[in-house]
């Protein structure tokens, strides 16, 4: 069959149209940037997922990641405006406080796996040559950008930047290896693993160890990219999130994607290694990926404000991104208004005009889904309070059904009379103001339990509000969870130094008061890093477990034991009036520790250095006590071991 030419142009017209159209939604796409802090491995599993699963695609995104390039910045990157987005420490509280427009998006992971490693050059000497932190002083140390929690940590223990000798990290480990650094800055899920594979001796220190519990690999951008792009902003983020789901839930698929697509760096022996070290640090089993708590982050900066690191006044103030207020936002914009508006033409004129609304008609049908299955209770209220919208999700959170709450006023049936003068004066302060208010209010539900809620109210107009109510009683528990958590040691359970402080700090005033001594036992565990050496960490961590146990099981419960460094515990004895009780606490101590302890079929032996100072006749300051005892427990390991010394005196238990 002949075709004319004619036809034949037409047909490649329509041919190039339909081309054309398909290749529309590739079009679409932004292009985004995020800048990664460190090179391609498991730490950013996450993000590879998004884009692998397609998550960022069907948000409209095209995301390219960057890897972080040596004695480069990866967050001032991202504040010059080269990428979109970036991945950052707690590093981020102090460039906020010093008007660097960051904005955390999301945490990572709950607890930090920044680390200092030192390199053991001789296999065969279980002694290190940095026994303690102290030792790095004046020594060559490698440190990466962005790493102001082991400065916080240095800072706490006696360091500063006068007596360090940073350079610029090189991203690997040969300079260590070689003895060219004494030490240098490593995530606890990465560089071990090469260490250990070429079996070699390391050891790290933690700020954990310091007290010092930040958050770590917080996803954040810029305060422009907020303001001028937040839809953009929710997309990237929700997607990201989403990916850190699947790649958590999907590590062999996770590694293999790594491994084959983006980097052979890593074997996936060590990627596998990445893994398991992350699950304990992100802990997805127990908190929701992405989760922060505002009052965790005010402690972060509490820890950097004590060390003269930040203010004492500073603020967080849009420094932590809100994806709710930034969704209500857009839905008052961009149609609850118009929903409300025209839901109110529409049934006035629906009996009049229906044939001609034909298409309004679907509009409102579509703009009332959107107030009824938003993921949030919706209220619309006039000016005293009365409810005139109800939407699906108040149903569901708060028991009633829509037709039972109409007309009535919040105050009847949902908020109890102990919570009403705080609600009516923020509702009030709303409708004067034109603006949003946010605040938390207990509630009652249909069945007679109360929930805590999260308010967002904001004027809509002619005198009516729009309230958007969230259950966070869930949340909040979590809060209280998380934030003893972080005044908690992570292994043992018993408190950290920074509860240690703030309890001795306390001890001290109310001995004060009552004009009552307070004892301080500063206890030390001998040879136990024979153990970790020998028997490796694992069974070192038991020991600490069982140590703790049996530390308790020589006091009483209103005294109070904490765990200030690796194998360093320090136990605060209230209403101490002699000595002679002090010293026979510490008798049952070393009791107590003498005795062998049985782990995974070995048999370990470790003994204890317990110096002792007393509140007021050694110091006024906790501080003050702290290094007495110190110095009083140092002088018996110099001596003997495992013995007993006063601060005030020359007394020594062999």
């Amino acid at each position: 069959m002949r075709i004319g030419p004619g036809k034949l142009i037409k047909q490649i017209l329509l041919f190039c149209l339909f081309n054309l159209i398909l290749s529309l939604p590739a079009w679409s796409l932004e292009q985004v940037t995020l800048q990664l802090k460190w090179q391609h491995q498991f730490q950013f599993a996450g993000y590879y997922a998004a884009i692998e699963q397609g998550y960022y695609r069907d948000a409209g995104l095209d995301v390219t990641l960057r890897e972080a390039i040596a004695y480069e910045d990866p967050t001032q990157y991202v504040l010059d405006g080269n990428a979109h987005y970036g991945v950052g420490t707690s590093e981020l509280i102090l460039l906020h406080h010093f008007n660097q427009p960051v904005v955390v998006l999301a945490v990572i992971f709950q607890h930090s796996p920044l680390a200092l490693l030192v390199h053991n050059p001789d296999q065969n000497d279980a002694s290190l040559p940095f026994q303690y932190i102290q030792d790095i002083k004046d020594k060559p140390i490698m440190m990466e950008a962005s790493s102001a929690e082991l400065l916080a940590y240095f800072e706490r223990e006696g360091l500063t930047r006068a007596n360090l000798n940073l350079v610029d990290h090189t991203l690997g480990i040969e300079d260590v290896l070689t003895g060219k650094v004494a030490a240098m800055s490593v995530y606890i899920t990465d560089e071990p693993f090469l260490f250990q594979e070429r079996n070699k001796a390391y050891q790290l220190f933690k700020p954990i160890m310091g007290g010092i519990d930040f958050y770590g690999d917080n996803l954040f951008t810029t305060q422009d990219e907020i303001e001028n792009n937040p839809q953009r902003v929710l997309a990237f983020r929700e997607a990201s999130l989403k990916g850190w789901e699947y790649a958590m839930a999907h590590p062999e698929a996770m590694i293999d994607l790594i491994y084959e697509k983006y980097s052979q760096r890593h074997t996936k022996a060590h990627l596998r290694f990445e893994y398991e070290q992350m699950k304990k640090l992100i802990r997805p089993d127990l908190i929701e990926i992405g989760y922060m708590y505002p009052g965790r982050w005010q402690h972060i900066g509490q820890t950097y404000a004590q060390l003269n690191m930040l203010p004492n006044d500073f603020k967080i103030d849009d420094f932590l991104f809100n994806p709710d207020l930034i969704r209500l936002r857009y839905l008052m914009k961009d149609g609850l208004t118009i929903a409300l508006i025209f839901s109110i033409v529409v049934f006035t004129l629906i009996a009049l005009l229906w044939r001609f609304n034909f298409r309004l008609k679907k509009k409102a049908l579509w703009l009332n889904a959107v107030f009824n299955y938003v993921p949030s209770a919706l209220l619309v209220l006039d000016q005293d309070a009365k409810v005139l919208r109800w939407n699906k999700q108040a149903e569901h959170i708060f028991g009633w059904r829509a037709q039972e709450t109409l007309g009535k006023t919040i105050y009847e049936f949902l908020i109890p009379l102990a919570y009403q003068t705080k609600f009516r004066e923020g509702y009030k302060q709303t409708l004067a103001n034109e603006e949003f208010q946010s605040e938390e209010i207990w509630c009652y539900t249909q069945s007679g339990k109360m929930i805590l809620c999260e308010w967002q109210n904001g004027y809509l107009q002619a005198n009516r509000l729009i309230a958007m109510a969230t259950d966070i009683t869930k949340k909040k528990e979590l809060e209280i969870k998380l934030n003893t958590m972080a005044h908690s040691d992570a292994l043992t359970g018993v408190a950290n130094r920074t509860m240690f402080f703030q309890k001795f700090e306390e001890a001290i005033a109310l001995a004060k008061r009552r004009k009552e001594k307070v004892a301080l036992l500063f206890i030390d565990l001998d040879d136990f890093k024979i153990v970790n050496d020998q028997y490796g960490h694992e069974v070192g961590d038991v020991v600490l477990c069982e140590v703790v146990q049996r530390i308790k099981m020589a006091v009483r419960e209103a005294d109070m034991l904490a765990r200030i460094g690796g194998d360093e515990f320090v136990l605060i004895l209230h209403d101490c009036e002699t000595h002679e009780r002090a010293l026979q606490v510490a008798e049952k101590v070393l009791f107590h520790l003498e005795r062998p302890i049985h782990v995974s079929g070995l048999t370990v032996i470790v003994g204890g250095s317990i110096g002792i100072s007393f509140f007021p006749d050694d110091g006024s300051k906790p501080a003050e006590l702290l290094k007495s005892a110190d110095n009083a427990m140092y002088s018996v390991k110099q001596k003997q071991k495992n013995g007993i010394g006063l601060a005030s005196q020359n007394h020594y238990r062999n």
